[in-house]
């Protein structure tokens, strides 16, 4: 129940290679700070070192049981937008979408990402966790914000 508790153990899952461990907060967790914790730390065990990525990759497909194109999309979330991608308003309409995929992976991470590229969204209150019905009431808050500030031009930020 505590968080510094929570924190302690999925930055030493990371730390310990422990996949197993990571796959579980982030597939089962009730804890949202947890789960982006546990982004966090993935997120820098695929920096470590050279054919992380693969890894990963690999996982996904025969313990999560993802299509290919599923874990790609997984895999490319996991990866930070470079200037030109930022700059695409396609890219903030494509993660609102990403937040309706059955794909806990993908909706979880299109929401991380909303988060630090559209601050005005944090309080929405979209939990990637939630069950369906909760989750799309978000996502159509999510959807009218983001319409919003492109109609306005406010995104893509300058």
């Amino acid at each position: 129940e505590d968080p510094n508790e929570r924190a302690t153990g999925v930055i030493f899952m990371g730390a310990l290679d422990d996949l197993d461990g990571l796959s579980a907060v982030l597939n089962e967790t009730k804890f949202p700070d947890a789960w982006d914790r546990a982004v966090v730390v993935v997120r820098h065990w695929l920096g470590r070192r050279p054919g992380q990525d693969q890894i990963l990759y690999r996982r996904l497909l025969t313990k999560r049981g993802l299509k290919p194109a599923q874990a790609a999309g997984v895999m490319q979330l996991l990866h930070s937008f470079g200037d030109a991608e930022l700059a695409q308003p396609e890219l903030y309409t494509t993660l609102v979408k990403y937040l309706d995929s059955d794909i806990l992976g993908i909706r979880g991470l299109a929401h991380w990402h909303l988060v630090r590229l559209v601050p005005a969204g944090k309080d929405i209150g979209y939990n990637p966790l939630d069950p369906k019905d909760k989750r799309d009431q978000a996502r159509a808050k999510w959807k009218k914000l983001v319409e919003e500030l492109l109609a306005k031009g406010e995104l893509p930020p300058k």
